[in-house]
């Protein structure tokens, strides 16, 4: 069983009296414990495919399984999905562990536990002594820590994760994207990430996945052979990027008429 599976799935959103195909025909499958990346132009449909397996959105046609359980927008009890959005998006008036627990609230999960979670996950993601701050005193890159924190403290069934850093400077980056990997393989929770970054496609991910132009359908598949971690500066990983932007090259050339 598929952790996560997109069969003919298409969004189409109505703009007065125009109609705009964010992704068409989408299908896909990504295995229990997998770490796959989403990597094509901006436009092309990557997160509003994130929001389609999440239930933040309602797909036009097609099904979207998570974990063997069809995905209904609204539904409760339905799968347990955490989101890395690309902003923190915490709540400002809440602490690290009181945006966690915000989270919490939103599952099943009996609250004799989240004592239990919040010190397990806490500490996991490298915020313990933090636990009262609030996000306007912590550092751009604690506050993606406490990102992480709210995603992995509810135990959800697929992390999902869009451009979490893309408004970090570089260094932090690359250590989050460290630290994302060392979590990925303490918890072998399946991962979904969408980027704009060959490279930081190559890194994290054992697959790639490209996608065509708007509306978004899977292009080419690549498979990352490498072991973990991955060095920033590795010439093993070259190759695959230079295959990965041939692909880019080609989806964009097959749509041209969706470049816009």
């Amino acid at each position: 069983m598929a952790a996560i599976e997109m069969r003919g799935v298409t969004k189409v959103y109505a703009l007065g009296d125009r109609r705009l195909g964010a992704v068409q025909d989408m299908t896909f499958r990504i295995g229990s414990g997998e770490f796959v990346a989403l990597v094509g132009q901006s436009g092309c449909g990557k997160s509003t495919t994130l929001d389609l397996i999440s239930g933040l959105e309602a797909c036009t046609a097609g099904a979207i399984e998570v974990e063997g359980r069809r995905v209904v927008p609204g539904e409760r009890g339905g799968p347990r999905i955490g989101f890395v959005f690309q902003q923190p998006r915490l709540l400002p008036w809440k602490t690290v562990s009181g945006n966690a627990e915000y989270a919490l609230a939103g599952t099943d999960i009996p609250r004799p536990r989240w004592r239990e979670l919040l010190a397990q996950y806490t500490d996991l993601v490298g915020l313990t002594g933090f636990e009262q701050a609030y996000p306007r005193q912590l550092s751009g890159g604690m506050q993606a820590r406490a990102a992480l924190l709210r995603a992995y403290v509810i135990e959800p069934d697929v992390l999902l994760m869009d451009e979490p850093f893309s408004g970090l400077d570089e260094i932090t980056a690359r250590r989050m994207r460290d630290e994302v990997v060392r979590l990925w393989q303490k918890t072998q929770r399946t991962t979904l990430l969408v980027t704009h970054s060959i490279s930081e496609a190559a890194t994290l991910a054992q697959r790639v996945l490209v996608l065509t132009a708007r509306p978004g359908r899977v292009f080419a598949e690549h498979a990352v052979l490498l072991p973990y971690p991955r060095p920033i500066f590795d010439a093993a990983r070259l190759p695959i990027e230079q295959a990965i932007l041939a692909s880019l090259e080609s989806a964009l050339a097959s749509t041209p008429s969706e470049r816009s």
